[in-house]
């Protein structure tokens, strides 16, 4: 009961979504879908697995601690998709208009492949991306003053649920027995 209130409270969060005329507007995480473009601000955590398209550093760069996957406290770095295919960081993500292409999704947290590539002829590039561009849900921005990034995973398909597991209920022998009894 208190894991479903949990799981509604964390869906009911608002995320910030750049339309494709570049206007933000507030949804509800469990309204995000693939393929929306996300920004995520300093200190907020990711609604979805996302690519990083780009964001508020110059060159391309974005900091993520990974905290609440791994317990890991340091900061990992991220590279912007638009870096990987050497283009320039201030190209507008609604003029771009990525399409992603994934590999068969897995759901091991540290392995992701996609290929990204703009349906704009005039800001045309393709590139493939690996978990140096994946944003996972769960993870923290930190050091940058925002990113934009495109849904690839929500919900259940993300890799941190898909990677949770029910508690083990540990008894005692004792307990063992008691139950056996009754």
């Amino acid at each position: 009961l208190q894991r479903h209130w949990v799981d509604a409270q964390e869906n009911s969060r608002a995320a910030t979504v750049v339309q494709v005329d570049g206007v933000e507007s507030e949804i509800r995480w469990e309204d995000l879908q693939v393929g929306m473009v996300v920004k995520v601000a300093a200190g907020e955590e990711f609604p979805a697995d996302m690519i990083f398209l780009s964001g508020s550093d110059e060159h391309g760069f974005a900091y993520v601690q990974t905290l609440n996957l791994d317990g890991e406290a340091n900061l990992k770095p991220k590279t912007s998709a638009w870096r990987t295919a050497g283009q320039d960081n201030s190209l507008p993500v609604h003029e771009a208009r990525p399409l992603v292409q994934l590999v068969p999704h897995s759901a091991k947290i540290y392995e992701f492949s996609a290929r990204i590539e703009s349906t704009n002829d005039t800001a045309g590039f393709s590139t493939v991306c690996s978990i140096d561009q994946c944003f996972l849900r769960g993870s923290s921005l930190q050091c940058t003053e925002f990113v934009l990034g495109v849904v690839v995973a929500v919900g259940n398909e993300t890799k941190v649920m898909q990677n949770m597991t029910s508690a083990n209920y540990k008894h005692s022998y004792l307990s063992r027995q008691m139950n056996n009894v009754m």
